[in-house]
């Protein structure tokens, strides 16, 4: 049987892929299995090992102090990153806790500390070794760190809920390589160039935030210098529970790539911090912004669950402007089938004026995506040129594209309700230690996480 060649460079990261996992490690070397490098691990705030049941569960997991997950690369990079052994002695309690595994083995465990001067220490406990410093930029870009979050009391005001999102930023796990941008966008865009740690991302968190409850997100993609999210949207993202970030430093004249990613890195960021609802991240942007908005739209319909374009609208399609030949080009490429069925799922609510000089584009753009069965609306507005809606006009649009996942949030409540009713039917007297018992605990906190009949759920489990 003829077996297909292996590409020369993909023969030479195996080599030394296997080389890095069989060879002895150097004395102390906190990244280790029983003098082995580890496979996989993940990262938790507690040194408690996570019930393996739990990990697939982003309500459990979260409770039991779980970070992410790292795997052979990562550990390959952490490596890299390790300097001289420490002679300062910690007196801090750790940050976080590598939890470290190989086939075969017993796990291993490592604490990381950070120092006052903001350095990262870390050593191998479960061989009791000794503290190694490590790069600052790897620790931070291969393990999400716990975070001290701002406290939102009730009495809150408006200027406290506004804030940078201080660093450090946590990145994407999409990464718009030229590869994935030739996959999933389906262009030539510039070579992705922004250094994660010298973005800065404003946000702004609804009245009534409460940090049990997980808020939507409302991604907001400025034209301009300032990432401050505008004025007009605090009403409606009150209202349905939306934090709302932008990015400083990223309009229209940033390269493209580079504008994308930030805004994906935004999303990882807040997800790294607070409680978020993934069902409901939406996009808007104005102008060159509102063309970001579909461009992101059209190609991660599984991130993005509706956007309202503003004054500005990219789709996959080379748009007729009605002179013979001529066309408003496609910025992207149509999505996969895989995709585009999600696609046709999302609502996308665009909003223009008759007085906007993008309003003939956004039309034939409207139109032929209706064509191919995409659900979008045109909110045409008179006199309106091209400028912002009012705060209304834009919660109108908004209503619509979150109707669909407010609805199916609804369903998911009362799922889990009737889950938890049956459950204490059939239970007078809990026993979460019972395999049957805990299982049915295990699925209402999956059918609607952080909902009133989830926490109770998890109480039961043993978490607080």
């Amino acid at each position: 049987m003829h077996t297909p060649a292996i590409p020369r460079r993909s023969q030479l990261h195996a080599l030394v892929l296997l080389m890095l996992l069989s060879c002895p490690l150097q004395a102390g070397d906190p990244f280790r299995v029983q003098s082995k490098p580890p496979t996989g691990g993940y990262i938790t705030q507690s040194s408690k090992p996570i019930e393996t049941v739990f990990i697939d569960n982003r309500m459990l997991r979260e409770l039991g102090g779980y970070l992410g997950q790292l795997n052979t690369r990562d550990f390959v990079a952490l490596r890299r990153g390790l300097g001289n052994p420490s002679l300062e002695s910690v007196a801090t309690e750790p940050m976080a806790y590598i939890h470290m595994s190989r086939k075969g083995l017993d796990d291993s465990l490592a604490e990381v500390h950070q120092a006052s001067d903001g350095s990262y220490l870390v050593r191998n406990i479960t061989d009791e070794g000794k503290f190694f410093t490590i790069d600052a930029q790897v620790i931070e870009s291969r393990i999400t760190l716990p975070i001290d979050n701002p406290q939102f009391p009730a009495d809150t005001t408006e200027l406290d809920r506004r804030f940078e999102l201080a660093p450090p930023h946590t990145g994407s796990p999409i990464t718009l390589t030229t590869k994935v941008v030739r996959s999933r966008i389906r262009a030539n865009y510039p070579r992705l160039s922004r250094t994660l740690g010298q973005e800065t991302m404003q946000a702004r968190f609804p009245q009534g935030f409460d940090p049990d409850t997980p808020l939507g997100v409302l991604i907001w993609i400025s034209p301009s210098e300032s990432g401050s999210p505008p004025r007009i949207f605090e009403a409606i993202c009150d209202e349905l529970g939306l934090i709302c970030v932008g990015v400083d430093n990223n309009g229209n004249t940033r390269p493209l790539t580079d504008r994308l990613q930030n805004h994906l890195d935004s999303i990882a960021t807040l997800d790294a911090r607070f409680r978020i609802d993934h069902q409901r991240i939406y996009l808007t942007g104005m102008s060159g912004g509102g063309r970001c908005s579909g461009i992101l739209q059209c190609s991660f319909p599984e991130i993005f669950a509706g956007a309202v374009p503003i004054v500005g609208l990219d789709t996959y399609h080379n748009a007729p402007t009605g002179k013979e030949g001529k066309y408003w080009p496609a910025r992207l490429g149509k999505p996969s089938a895989k995709w585009f069925k999600l696609l046709k799922q999302r609502r996308i609510a665009a909003i223009t004026g008759t007085a906007d000089f993008n309003e003939p584009e956004m039309i034939v753009r409207r139109d032929l995506m209706k064509r191919d069965k995409l659900q979008i609306k045109l909110i045409d507005i008179e006199g309106m040129g091209h400028t912002m809606p009012t705060s209304e006009q834009f919660a109108d649009a908004l209503r619509w594209v979150d109707e669909p996942q407010r609805e199916t949030l609804e369903g998911k409540l009362l799922e889990a309700q009737g889950l938890l009713d049956t459950f204490k039917q059939n239970y007078l007297d809990p026993d979460p230690a019972d395999p049957e018992q805990r299982s049915e605990l295990i699925e209402i906190t999956a059918a609607a996480p952080w909902s009133a009949p989830a926490w109770e759920a998890a109480r039961l489990l043993g978490f607080e």
